[in-house]
């Protein structure tokens, strides 16, 4: 009888025990898919004056990255002195695409038209 009772009690308590971290497991789950935060795509458009002054891209945040696509006359850079991002264009740019990654994993497609 004090065997059945032991063994009982032994059982009780395993099943007690894994029910606990199954629980705890499933709510660590639900905090930690809360705290993802899907990145943002925004576009729009910017006109440049080919062989004019550098346009300022973007001086809000840090870019980590830039894409340009479109033809090779149009030049992305960054100003060392102030840490701002520039785009110029020669002559014979007719149109292109920048992309910028920012750092919080946010994207910014640029359509560049020629003024």
């Amino acid at each position: 009888m004090f065997k059945k009772f032991v063994v009982g009690a032994l059982a009780l308590g395993l099943m007690s025990g894994f029910g606990g971290s199954f629980a705890s497991a499933a709510t660590l789950d639900s905090a930690q898919e809360q705290q993802i935060v899907k990145a943002q795509i925004r576009t729009g458009d910017l006109f440049v004056v080919p062989g004019g002054q550098p346009v300022p891209l973007y001086s809000m945040r840090n870019i980590s990255y830039v894409v340009i696509s479109g033809n090779s006359h149009l030049e992305v850079y960054k100003n060392p002195y102030n840490q701002t991002w520039y785009m110029r264009a020669d002559s014979q740019f007719t149109g292109g695409y920048i992309k910028l990654l920012l750092d919080g994993e946010d994207e910014i497609v640029y359509k560049v038209y020629r003024r």
